[in-house]
Protein backbone atom coordinates (compact mmCIF):
# COMPACT_ATOMS: atom_id res chain seq x y z
CA UNK A 1 0.00 0.00 0.00
CA UNK A 2 0.92 3.74 -0.51
CA UNK A 3 0.90 6.00 1.73
CA UNK A 4 0.44 9.86 0.29
CA UNK A 5 0.78 11.94 3.24
CA UNK A 6 2.83 14.51 5.32
CA UNK A 7 4.84 13.15 8.01
CA UNK A 8 6.44 14.65 11.48
CA UNK A 9 7.27 13.17 14.79
CA UNK A 10 9.89 13.13 17.48
CA UNK A 11 11.73 10.49 17.29
CA UNK A 12 13.34 8.41 14.43
CA UNK A 13 15.55 5.45 13.85
CA UNK A 14 16.58 4.61 10.21
CA UNK A 15 19.96 2.90 10.29
CA UNK A 16 20.42 3.63 6.13
CA UNK A 17 20.60 7.33 6.39
CA UNK A 18 23.83 8.36 7.60
CA UNK A 19 24.83 11.31 10.11
CA UNK A 20 27.73 12.43 7.87
CA UNK A 21 28.71 11.56 4.29
CA UNK A 22 29.93 7.81 3.17
CA UNK A 23 33.57 7.44 2.80
CA UNK A 24 34.86 8.40 -1.01
CA UNK A 25 36.61 6.01 -3.51
CA UNK A 26 38.27 7.75 -6.13
CA UNK A 27 38.66 11.73 -6.93
CA UNK A 28 39.10 13.66 -10.26
CA UNK A 29 41.07 16.44 -8.58
CA UNK A 30 41.30 17.29 -5.45
CA UNK A 31 41.43 21.26 -4.28
CA UNK A 32 42.80 21.21 -0.70
CA UNK A 33 41.80 24.44 1.36
CA UNK A 34 40.07 26.01 -1.29
CA UNK A 35 37.16 28.29 -0.49
CA UNK A 36 34.81 28.35 -3.68
CA UNK A 37 34.15 25.76 -6.63
CA UNK A 38 32.95 27.33 -9.11
CA UNK A 39 31.07 26.75 -12.84
CA UNK A 40 32.41 23.74 -13.84
CA UNK A 41 31.63 20.64 -16.26
CA UNK A 42 32.05 17.00 -16.35
CA UNK A 43 30.88 14.23 -18.69
CA UNK A 44 30.74 11.17 -17.68
CA UNK A 45 31.19 8.71 -21.09
CA UNK A 46 32.91 5.29 -19.63
CA UNK A 47 33.24 3.61 -16.47
CA UNK A 48 35.01 5.03 -12.98
CA UNK A 49 34.16 5.13 -8.81
CA UNK A 50 33.40 8.58 -8.51
CA UNK A 51 32.58 11.90 -10.23
CA UNK A 52 32.54 15.29 -9.29
CA UNK A 53 30.87 18.22 -11.06
CA UNK A 54 33.66 20.82 -9.13
CA UNK A 55 36.50 18.85 -10.13
CA UNK A 56 36.82 17.36 -7.09
CA UNK A 57 35.63 17.61 -3.95
CA UNK A 58 36.13 21.19 -2.28
CA UNK A 59 38.06 20.67 1.28
CA UNK A 60 38.30 23.20 3.84
CA UNK A 61 39.35 21.93 7.39
CA UNK A 62 39.59 25.97 8.93
CA UNK A 63 37.25 28.76 9.04
CA UNK A 64 36.70 29.87 5.89
CA UNK A 65 33.06 29.50 4.85
CA UNK A 66 33.23 27.33 1.71
CA UNK A 67 31.10 26.49 -0.96
CA UNK A 68 30.63 24.87 -4.32
CA UNK A 69 27.95 26.36 -6.96
CA UNK A 70 27.09 26.48 -10.77
CA UNK A 71 29.12 22.94 -11.28
CA UNK A 72 27.23 20.03 -13.11
CA UNK A 73 27.80 16.55 -14.39
CA UNK A 74 26.59 14.74 -17.23
CA UNK A 75 26.32 10.98 -17.01
CA UNK A 76 25.96 9.55 -20.82
CA UNK A 77 26.24 6.04 -22.72
CA UNK A 78 28.38 4.06 -21.25
CA UNK A 79 29.23 5.22 -17.40
CA UNK A 80 29.13 3.29 -14.28
CA UNK A 81 29.86 5.36 -11.20
CA UNK A 82 30.02 4.84 -7.54
CA UNK A 83 28.93 8.16 -6.61
CA UNK A 84 28.55 10.94 -8.73
CA UNK A 85 28.09 14.94 -7.29
CA UNK A 86 26.99 17.94 -9.67
CA UNK A 87 28.63 19.74 -6.54
CA UNK A 88 30.30 18.50 -3.48
CA UNK A 89 31.66 20.88 -0.21
CA UNK A 90 32.96 19.55 2.94
CA UNK A 91 34.21 21.42 6.08
CA UNK A 92 35.80 19.85 9.16
CA UNK A 93 37.24 23.15 11.00
CA UNK A 94 34.23 25.84 11.81
CA UNK A 95 33.40 27.34 9.10
CA UNK A 96 29.56 27.72 7.17
CA UNK A 97 29.28 25.60 4.07
CA UNK A 98 27.07 25.88 0.73
CA UNK A 99 26.56 23.72 -2.29
CA UNK A 100 24.25 25.99 -4.70
CA UNK A 101 23.04 25.91 -7.90
CA UNK A 102 24.56 22.34 -8.87
CA UNK A 103 23.24 19.85 -11.51
CA UNK A 104 22.92 16.16 -12.69
CA UNK A 105 21.67 15.06 -15.36
CA UNK A 106 21.88 11.00 -16.16
CA UNK A 107 20.99 9.89 -19.63
CA UNK A 108 22.19 6.41 -19.35
CA UNK A 109 24.56 3.82 -17.51
CA UNK A 110 24.42 2.53 -14.13
CA UNK A 111 25.17 4.85 -10.80
CA UNK A 112 24.68 3.86 -7.27
CA UNK A 113 24.29 6.98 -5.43
CA UNK A 114 23.50 10.58 -6.88
CA UNK A 115 23.17 14.22 -5.61
CA UNK A 116 22.67 16.80 -7.18
CA UNK A 117 24.59 18.89 -4.69
CA UNK A 118 26.05 18.01 -1.19
CA UNK A 119 27.16 19.93 1.97
CA UNK A 120 28.64 18.85 5.14
CA UNK A 121 29.83 20.56 7.89
CA UNK A 122 31.50 19.13 11.37
CA UNK A 123 30.82 22.07 13.99
CA UNK A 124 28.85 24.76 11.86
CA UNK A 125 25.97 25.41 9.39
CA UNK A 126 25.56 23.45 5.98
CA UNK A 127 23.41 24.06 3.26
CA UNK A 128 21.82 22.69 0.02
CA UNK A 129 20.15 24.65 -2.59
CA UNK A 130 18.70 25.02 -5.80
CA UNK A 131 20.16 22.07 -6.61
CA UNK A 132 18.63 19.56 -9.34
CA UNK A 133 18.98 15.86 -11.04
CA UNK A 134 17.34 15.12 -13.60
CA UNK A 135 17.21 11.45 -14.79
CA UNK A 136 16.00 10.28 -18.88
CA UNK A 137 17.63 6.96 -18.44
CA UNK A 138 19.96 4.29 -17.37
CA UNK A 139 19.91 2.24 -13.66
CA UNK A 140 20.59 4.07 -10.07
CA UNK A 141 20.96 1.01 -7.43
CA UNK A 142 20.46 3.09 -4.17
CA UNK A 143 18.90 6.39 -2.83
CA UNK A 144 19.58 9.58 -4.74
CA UNK A 145 19.28 13.76 -3.55
CA UNK A 146 18.53 16.84 -5.11
CA UNK A 147 20.20 18.42 -2.59
CA UNK A 148 21.76 17.12 0.97
CA UNK A 149 22.68 19.05 3.68
CA UNK A 150 24.48 17.41 6.66
CA UNK A 151 26.07 19.07 9.52
CA UNK A 152 27.13 16.98 12.91
CA UNK A 153 27.02 20.32 15.28
CA UNK A 154 25.38 23.43 13.12
CA UNK A 155 22.63 23.52 11.77
CA UNK A 156 21.37 22.04 8.42
CA UNK A 157 19.09 22.98 5.29
CA UNK A 158 18.29 21.92 2.41
CA UNK A 159 16.18 24.43 -0.08
CA UNK A 160 14.59 24.29 -3.54
CA UNK A 161 16.00 21.92 -4.40
CA UNK A 162 14.59 19.21 -7.32
CA UNK A 163 14.29 15.92 -8.53
CA UNK A 164 12.69 15.21 -12.10
CA UNK A 165 12.71 11.55 -13.60
CA UNK A 166 10.95 11.26 -17.19
CA UNK A 167 12.94 7.51 -17.45
CA UNK A 168 15.02 4.87 -15.89
CA UNK A 169 14.84 3.09 -12.68
CA UNK A 170 15.79 3.80 -9.51
CA UNK A 171 16.45 0.90 -7.21
CA UNK A 172 15.96 3.03 -3.42
CA UNK A 173 14.83 6.17 -1.95
CA UNK A 174 14.05 9.71 -3.91
CA UNK A 175 14.66 12.87 -2.02
CA UNK A 176 14.31 16.15 -3.43
CA UNK A 177 16.08 17.46 -0.60
CA UNK A 178 17.60 16.08 2.48
CA UNK A 179 18.77 17.82 5.95
CA UNK A 180 20.17 16.24 8.69
CA UNK A 181 21.59 17.13 12.07
CA UNK A 182 23.14 15.48 14.82
CA UNK A 183 23.12 18.50 17.87
CA UNK A 184 21.34 21.19 15.63
CA UNK A 185 18.68 21.94 13.61
CA UNK A 186 17.39 20.32 10.23
CA UNK A 187 14.88 22.24 7.58
CA UNK A 188 13.91 21.05 4.45
CA UNK A 189 11.52 23.65 2.78
CA UNK A 190 10.20 24.03 -1.11
CA UNK A 191 11.84 20.88 -2.20
CA UNK A 192 10.20 18.88 -5.12
CA UNK A 193 10.35 15.77 -7.12
CA UNK A 194 8.13 15.44 -10.16
CA UNK A 195 7.96 12.03 -11.98
CA UNK A 196 6.49 11.65 -15.52
CA UNK A 197 7.94 7.90 -16.28
CA UNK A 198 10.35 5.40 -15.35
CA UNK A 199 10.17 3.26 -12.14
CA UNK A 200 11.21 3.91 -8.48
CA UNK A 201 11.35 0.48 -6.06
CA UNK A 202 11.13 2.23 -2.74
CA UNK A 203 10.25 5.75 -1.04
CA UNK A 204 9.43 8.85 -2.54
CA UNK A 205 10.05 12.24 -0.51
CA UNK A 206 9.61 16.19 -1.73
CA UNK A 207 11.48 17.00 1.62
CA UNK A 208 13.13 15.19 4.59
CA UNK A 209 14.57 16.51 7.53
CA UNK A 210 15.82 14.54 10.43
CA UNK A 211 17.58 15.94 13.98
CA UNK A 212 18.94 13.76 16.59
CA UNK A 213 18.89 16.45 19.14
CA UNK A 214 17.71 19.67 17.70
CA UNK A 215 14.61 20.34 16.16
CA UNK A 216 13.59 19.50 12.58
CA UNK A 217 10.57 20.70 10.07
CA UNK A 218 9.62 20.04 6.67
CA UNK A 219 7.55 23.16 4.80
CA UNK A 220 6.29 23.28 1.48
CA UNK A 221 8.02 20.21 0.01
CA UNK A 222 6.14 19.02 -2.91
CA UNK A 223 5.64 15.31 -4.96
CA UNK A 224 3.99 15.28 -8.72
CA UNK A 225 3.88 12.37 -10.11
CA UNK A 226 1.73 11.74 -13.64
CA UNK A 227 3.48 8.54 -14.92
CA UNK A 228 5.90 5.69 -14.17
CA UNK A 229 5.46 3.54 -11.46
CA UNK A 230 6.20 3.96 -7.43
CA UNK A 231 6.42 0.61 -5.37
CA UNK A 232 6.89 2.49 -1.81
CA UNK A 233 5.39 5.15 0.09
CA UNK A 234 5.02 8.89 -1.45
CA UNK A 235 5.47 11.53 1.18
CA UNK A 236 5.58 15.31 0.28
CA UNK A 237 7.22 16.24 3.92
CA UNK A 238 8.81 14.19 6.16
CA UNK A 239 10.24 15.58 9.63
CA UNK A 240 12.01 13.88 12.62
CA UNK A 241 13.66 14.25 15.77
CA UNK A 242 14.84 12.08 18.08
CA UNK A 243 14.20 14.74 21.31
CA UNK A 244 13.28 17.61 19.89
CA UNK A 245 10.23 18.67 17.88
CA UNK A 246 9.24 17.57 14.38
CA UNK A 247 7.14 19.45 12.31
CA UNK A 248 5.64 18.70 8.49
CA UNK A 249 3.71 21.63 7.18
CA UNK A 250 1.90 22.32 4.08
CA UNK A 251 3.43 20.00 1.75
CA UNK A 252 2.27 18.28 -1.14
CA UNK A 253 1.22 15.36 -3.34
CA UNK A 254 -0.09 15.22 -6.63
CA UNK A 255 -0.75 12.06 -8.79
CA UNK A 256 -2.65 12.47 -12.10
CA UNK A 257 -2.14 10.71 -15.43
CA UNK A 258 -0.81 7.24 -16.11
CA UNK A 259 0.91 6.84 -12.72
CA UNK A 260 1.05 3.74 -11.00
CA UNK A 261 1.82 3.18 -7.12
Amino acid sequence: MVNLTERNGSRLNYSHLPLKPLALAVLLAFAPLAANATDSTVDITNGTDSWYGNTGKTSNAGSDNTNASGNSVSVVTGANAYYVYGGYVENYGDADVAADGNTVNMQDGSVRYVYGGLAFSNSSNASASDNKVTISGGTLSYDFYGGYASSNSGNASATGNSVTISGGSVGYDVRGGFAQSTSGNASATGNSVTISDGSVDSNVYGGFAQSTSGNASATGNSVTISGGSVSGSVIGGYAYSNSGTGSATGNTVTISGTAQL
